[in-house]
């Protein structure tokens, strides 16, 4: 993710395996808001074929100049639940920004951190090509194109898991 000019790029780092037998899951998650991950793998557990919950999670979010979780992380911590879940890789050149509500809706974000990354890739302070997920008034908010830029406008974790990982779609 990215955390403004301050903060620059974030990385979230997910592990999730099942608990050991006899037991329930467990959340190790350094500095991050035990309450606020319960709600996230609740989120991920109403997608389908992903039901999460009671499965021992090992959380490490990366801020760099800072210790405080930020709810602008919600978005990049359920892709890595997910991502470590279905044992698939995210890109290296994806960038999600956003809280996560309760419906699994991606709420906006400061407009300034929105500029300050699309400034940053101007400027070539972030390397291209680069794919930039985010709240869909944010995704408005950007009207110039840089080459090696995309950006995907989310309303839903949904938005965000099915243009990652297209195959995992339910069919109609």
């Amino acid at each position: 993710t990215y955390l403004g000019r301050k903060g620059g790029i974030a990385e979230a780092q997910a592990a999730v395996a099942l608990p050991a037998y006899g037991t329930r899951g467990r959340i190790t998650a350094p500095g991050l808001p035990k309450k606020e991950i319960e709600q996230l793998t609740t989120c991920i557990s109403q997608l389908p074929d992903m039901e999460i919950e009671d499965l021992d999670y090992t959380i490490q979010c990366r801020l760099p100049g800072e210790r405080r979780y930020r709810n602008l992380l919600g978005l990049p911590l359920c892709m890595a639940l997910i991502a470590s879940y279905i044992q698939k890789d995210i890109p290296a050149y994806h960038i999600y920004i956003g809280e996560i509500d309760l419906l699994r809706q991606v709420r906006e974000v400061p407009d300034e951190i929105i500029v300050d990354l699309w400034e940053d890739i101007q400027s070539g302070t972030i390397s291209k090509p680069i794919r930039i997920f985010c709240p869909t008034k944010s995704a408005e908010f950007i009207r110039d194109e840089i080459e090696g830029a995309t950006v995907i406008a989310c309303k839903t974790l949904d938005d965000a898991v099915f243009r990652t990982w297209p195959e995992l779609k339910p069919s109609a």
